[in-house]
């Protein structure tokens, strides 16, 4: 009985430890989630003012624009292709898609790519295009549009 006490102290010291790390990565996945269904939603609807209020300004698009220059570039941003490709696409965790590049270059002992904090960012690829999407004072947005070579 005194070796099973120890024992059982400690696994409920590490399931207190594990819970809170699980249920922050399981909260941020359904935050991003809940916004991603907004966002798209909002683009299949071609509602411009509600795709604005969920982005960032300045907007990177090649450079930094403004809003009323984002709404002026709204149909070249969301051009029929992207939004075809947009209602199929999968959203991708930046910082999960570094930690699998991470595993790749270990397994085939080959150059490890640049080291990355969790900012919580995505990305989604349309095409030529990948849209970028942060957390920005604690919710998230799209904040720009870059070239997917």
């Amino acid at each position: 009985m005194r070796q099973i006490l120890p024992l059982m102290l400690m696994l409920l010291i590490l399931r207190s430890v594990a819970v809170p790390v699980y249920s922050q990565e399981a909260q941020r996945n359904q935050s991003f989630a809940g916004f991603w269904t907004e966002f798209k939603a909002a683009v299949a609807k071609n509602d411009k003012e509600a795709v604005v209020a969920l982005t960032k300004f300045p907007f990177e698009y090649g450079e930094a624009i403004t809003r009323p220059a984002f709404i002026k570039s709204y149909d070249e941003i969301f051009s029929k292709e992207v939004r075809r490709s947009l209602a199929k696409a999968k959203p991708v965790n930046d910082y999960q898609s570094y930690l699998d590049a991470v595993k790749e270059a270990k397994k085939h002992d080959t150059a490890l790519p640049h080291a990355q904090q969790d900012r919580g960012s995505y990305s989604v690829f349309c095409g030529e295009d990948i849209l970028l999407f942060e957390k920005v004072e604690g919710k998230y947005r799209f904040t720009g549009v870059g070239v997917n070579d």
